[in-house]
């Protein structure tokens, strides 16, 4: 029996392995800002800033009550799930966390992403010019 654990664990490791090989390079884009030349095109270029600044804890806080929502309706459908299995006489099989559905709430990540190129947009709008980079981050040396 010892033997059958180690051999699976092995054969889990070399898919691994296999697995994250045939891995091509991951980049991330990089950007680099040149502001605009006239006074009003950098007042522009400013307000563009603080809309994202809005729109990314606009983002968070979208997020963060999501999950806030989610984690009171687990609290609920877990204590109707007591209040029934206790009346059966029933055993408690299942804890709070059984109830949680917090991975319905979408990532902040991808709301941010849209305030990061909708200011990229409004930047350019507002004369100012903005470089995009690709650089690798991981599994380089692979084509």
């Amino acid at each position: 029996m010892i033997w059958r654990a180690g051999a699976a664990i092995a054969a889990a490791l070399i898919l691994l392995t296999v697995g994250l090989s045939a891995c091509g390079p991951i980049y991330d884009t990089t950007y680099q800002y040149t502001p605009p030349a006239s006074g009003e095109g950098k007042i522009c270029a400013n307000q563009c800033a603080q809309i994202e600044q809005l729109c990314r804890r606009n983002c968070k806080l979208e997020y963060d009550s999501c999950l806030a929502r989610e984690r009171e309706q687990a609290r609920w459908d877990y204590e109707d799930y007591v209040r029934r299995q206790t009346s059966r006489k029933q055993p408690l099989d299942k804890s709070p966390d059984d109830f949680n559905l917090d991975y319905r709430c979408t990532s902040s990540s991808s709301c941010e992403a849209t305030c990061g190129s909708d200011q990229r947009t409004c930047y350019t709008t507002c004369g100012g010019e903005v470089t995009t980079t690709r650089v690798c981050t991981a599994f380089c040396d692979q084509k």
